[in-house]
């Protein structure tokens, strides 16, 4: 029976950087309105207050890392690239999920059968996969969240797959 190995594991978003970008924009008017509100009530002219905001300022820098709501996980078994993934045990995804806790929900497909292809087709075989993964091709749900594989692809195109795979038999 061959050994699994994980090569690479690609973070899926509950949403884009672009709509995070909204959000964090809204929560900074509310943070200004309220704070504004509260001074003004304290009896500072708008010059303190426009001071006292800028010093506080409202910094969000939580999309990276806090709103991973799973992993797809592409690994070698044998001599096929193959994919799972975990995914959040939360009934709700929200932007607040704390103590999170993923669980493997299963293979999702074989990607490429590296024996037979070479590094240009064991890449166009990836990116053909997660393509049609954010799609909803393979898992419709998928079509909801962001899956965060531009970096990685870029990365692709400078690493030996084919080496790669071979050193891992």
């Amino acid at each position: 029976m061959p050994i699994t190995i994980v090569l690479f594991s690609i973070p899926i978003y509950s949403e884009s950087y672009d709509e995070f970008l909204v959000y964090v924009k809204e929560r900074q008017r509310e943070f200004q309105r309220q704070e504004t509100a509260r001074l003004k009530k304290l009896g500072f002219d708008d010059q303190t207050i426009s001071d006292e905001i800028q010093r506080k300022g409202f910094h969000n820098k939580r999309w990276k890392y806090n709103l991973i709501v799973g992993w797809i996980e592409l690994y070698l078994n044998g001599k096929t690239l193959k994919a799972k993934y975990w995914f959040v045990t939360a009934k709700k995804i929200s932007i607040d999920l704390l103590n999170k806790i993923f669980e493997e929900k299963g293979k999702i497909c074989d990607v490429s059968s590296t024996h037979t292809k070479t590094n240009s087709e064991i890449r166009n075989d990836i990116k053909s996969f997660l393509q049609k993964l954010q799609n909803g091709s393979y898992i419709p749900r998928f079509k909801n969240y962001y899956i965060d594989f531009a970096d990685f692809l870029n990365f692709l195109e400078f690493l030996d797959l084919k080496s790669l795979i071979e050193s891992k038999q």
